[in-house]
């Protein structure tokens, strides 16, 4: 369980809410998000990756991220967007993550490719002078097409 939940922080920080008028950071549709892990804590040794399908809506580029942006991660884990490659650049962002008991719990590192029907990302998770607890997982996905009609 603890395993998991390591591999589903990235997943959470790429969904966001955006307005309309501009160029399409994300198609809307079904999408199949695939984790695979690349390193592991000791604990987390075994953890095995997975596809997630889900409908998405569509994200235009206003919902890229932009420096300063905060978001609540999981209960209690606030990110900010401490720095963001431009919108038409190779993409490359860092997240400051911090909790109510520490304001620098971690550090996640995202960098990759994207585009509005696929993106492919390294991302490494970092705590403060803890090295035994580095994630390193790659996130794939991909916009397989219009959502189905139950909303899946």
């Amino acid at each position: 369980m603890q395993a998991k939940a390591l591999l589903t922080i990235p997943v959470a920080v790429l969904c966001c809410s955006a307005a309309e008028p501009e160029a399409q950071y994300q198609l809307g549709g079904e999408w199949a998000v695939t984790i695979t892990p690349l390193q592991l804590p000791e604990a987390a040794k075994g953890a095995k990756g997975y596809t997630k399908t889900s409908c998405k809506p569509s994200l235009t580029e206003a919902a890229f991220p932009v420096v300063g942006r905060e978001k609540e991660l999981a209960p209690g884990v606030i990110c900010r967007v401490v720095e963001v490659s431009p919108f038409d650049a190779p993409y490359r962002r860092v997240d400051q993550c911090r909790t109510a008991s520490n304001p620098d719990a971690r550090r996640i590192t995202y960098v990759g490719t994207h585009s509005p029907t696929r993106y492919s990302l390294t991302i490494t998770t970092e705590v403060p002078g803890r090295k035994d607890l580095v994630v390193v997982v790659r996130e794939d996905g991909e916009r397989k097409g219009p959502c189905s009609a139950a909303g899946t």
